[in-house]
């Protein structure tokens, strides 16, 4: 089971937000900066992962800290890439978040805010699979 941060329950009953392809995206209930990676995913995620993880760099142990799996295998819309920092273009100090809407033998799609598009911004782009960890959504 899952906490839901908003209803503080631990029930499956949350909808998943899977909107990854087109916004529109909304501030409401999102507790991290504007136009940054980390706000993105929260908007994607909604409810079912933490208000306060930290930096994208600190995503993978926050994550962990909530019970969820953190590995190398990623899952097209299930899954959260986490980039080190200066790993796959990721910010050399706060790293990078994105969510993963493709996968492939040794790639994945991810779909991105604040990357080569720039702040507010998402693109898609194509990174190698081992470039990041991954938080599994799992609803």
């Amino acid at each position: 089971m899952l906490k839901d941060h908003v209803t503080n329950s631990t029930t499956d009953g949350v909808a998943v937000p899977m909107d990854v392809t087109q916004g529109p995206y909304s501030s409401n209930g999102n507790t991290y900066a504007s136009g940054q990676c980390t706000w993105y995913v929260k908007d994607i995620f909604k409810a079912r992962m933490g208000d306060y993880w930290g930096n994208a760099k600190d995503w993978s142990q926050s994550a962990q800290r909530e019970g969820l799996t953190v590995d190398g295998n990623p899952i097209a819309n299930q899954t959260i890439a986490v980039f080190a920092p200066g790993s796959a273009g990721a910010d050399p100090t706060y790293g990078h978040v994105a969510v993963v809407i493709g996968v492939s033998k040794d790639t994945v799609t991810i779909k991105e805010m604040n990357g080569p598009a720039g702040l507010g911004k998402t693109n898609t782009r194509v990174v190698p699979k081992s470039a990041a960890a991954y938080i599994h959504m799992n609803y």
